[in-house]
Order: C-alpha cells, then structure tokens, then sequence
C-alpha cells in the first residue's frame, strides 16, 4: 500500500494560496533562473492542476461578487470562508511580490512534490491549502 505524505487530499484536487517571492535572478554563466511557477502551472498539462487566478485584484472583486450573491440570496452564514480568503488575499499582498491561486491534482505527484520543495527552499509560502 503507498502512503502518501505532504499535500493529501480525499477529493480530487486540492485548492492552494501561495505567496511567491521575488524571482532568482539568472545566473550570469548559463541564463537559467530560478523556478518560474507561473510559467510552469501555465504550460503544466495534468487533470485537474490548473493556476486558478493570478491576478488578486480580479480575484478579490470575484470574491465581493460571490459575497453580494450568497447576501442577495439570504445565505449570510455560508460567507464566511470567502470573507476569509479576502482577508488572507489582502494581507499577502502586503508580504508577497506576488499572490496567486493553485488548484492541484491529488494524482499530480510532480507538481506536489515540486511544491513541497519549493517551500522547503523558501521560494514560496503556502498561505492557504494542503
């Protein structure tokens, strides 16, 4: 039986809010840079991984626009994550060069494991997610 450890998940993909840091800067000899999250998520082709949102003023306007629908509809008690979420948003953005939403895979070992790693390393916090 495999047992899995880090980013578990019983559904089928797993929604992450990550601080990303300020890029490496290239290496002078070869051009190779650190790892470019973004740019991966984008071109990453697996079931259910996808970079949800990169930008988080867009996102945080999605999040009034939800949290005026569930009002609208009598459904005050269910905002509570969402206003949740904004707070999170906002206060990264504080701390973070960049703030971006990630939904991943629970099959995706490339891409957890990748993220495990970048954590370890410093290059990303995860803020939300896991």
């Amino acid at each position: 039986m495999k047992t899995r450890t880090g980013f578990v998940s019983n559904s089928s993909s797993t929604s992450f809010i990550i601080g990303l840091g300020h890029p490496a800067e290239p290496c002078p000899h070869c051009g190779r840079g650190g790892d470019d999250l973004v740019r991966i998520l984008e071109s990453h082709n697996h079931y259910e991984t996808e970079l949800e949102w990169s930008d988080p003023s867009e996102r945080l306007e999605e999040l009034d626009r939800e949290i005026r629908e569930y009002t609208d509809k009598g459904w005050e008690d269910d905002t509570e994550y969402l206003e949740d979420e904004k707070k999170l948003i906002v206060e990264a953005r504080k701390k973070f060069p960049q703030v971006i939403g990630v939904s991943v895979s629970y099959h995706d070992e490339f891409l957890s494991h990748m993220l495990e790693e970048m954590g370890k390393a410093g290059d990303i916090t995860i803020l939300r997610g896991g």
